[in-house]
């Protein structure tokens, strides 16, 4: 097992491109990486350390909710991440600010995060969305250690075209917020049963393109694509073929 240090993954980061002012949405899997001196808060530290104090590091912090039904609860503040360790603690992180939309709520600390944690959107990728804003902030979509499986922004794609092999439900449970409970419904676009994503291939096609960056830190492989090009090359590709994906 590699051995990590912070200085590894500050090198890693900015050989992969990321610097000082820009926006990162990360999917990370800390196992992936070796063995890292100081665990996930090394992690976020480095990332913290690469985009500098005029950046923004976001991070999905999913949790399953409304899948159990509408028993479901979920606390903003108080909620665990279930994406991983790094997730996990960039939640509980100085300063950090979460979005208030629960099946997809995203923790972002740094320059933009109180904006992207004031979003109100209803569904899950809208117009008025954190993710539709790391567009407009052409943020690195980052995946360390982990496949083009978990990139979360495909998804808004597939909101966007509204894909045949997704049907429109509500989802509804209980929202705690600042101790407040309140019954949520929010409209999905689940996937239709018997049906499969495959987002390897569009990943391949944006390896392809060149608009991929990668570097080897520790253990793991790590990806980096701005947001605007993965938007606009799997914007292409479903005009072309809508079950692309």
């Amino acid at each position: 097992m590699t051995e990590v240090a912070r200085r590894d993954l500050l090198d890693g980061l900015e050989t992969l491109g990321l610097s000082t002012g820009q926006t990162a949405f990360v999917h990370a899997s800390l196992r992936s990486l070796g063995h890292v001196h100081g665990g996930a808060a090394t992690v976020v530290e480095s990332f913290l350390g690469a985009l500098g104090e005029a950046g923004t590091l976001v991070m999905p912090m999913f949790h399953d909710f409304f899948w159990g039904g509408a028993q479901q609860v979920w606390d903003r503040q108080n909620t665990p991440s279930r994406m991983g360790a790094i997730s996990e603690c960039l939640r509980t992180w100085p300063e950090n600010q979460r979005s208030a939309h629960a099946p997809h709520p995203v923790v972002a600390v740094g320059r933009h995060a109180e904006e992207l944690a004031a979003c109100r959107n209803r569904s899950d990728f809208a117009f008025d969305s954190p993710f539709q804003r790391l567009i407009e902030l052409d943020a690195w979509i980052v995946l360390l250690g982990v496949d083009w499986r978990v990139c979360t922004m495909f998804h808004l794609l597939e909101e966007r075209v509204e894909v045949e092999y997704r049907q429109w439900v509500e989802l509804s449970g209980t929202v705690v917020d600042g101790g407040a409970r309140r019954h949520e419904s929010y409209p999905f676009l689940q996937r239709v049963s018997g049906v499969a994503n495959d987002f390897g291939p569009m990943g391949a096609h944006l390896e392809g393109a060149g608009v991929v960056h990668e570097q080897r830190i520790g253990d793991a492989r790590v990806r980096a694509v701005r947001a605007r090009d993965l938007y606009d090359q799997t914007m292409r590709m479903l005009r072309r073929d809508p079950l692309f994906l």
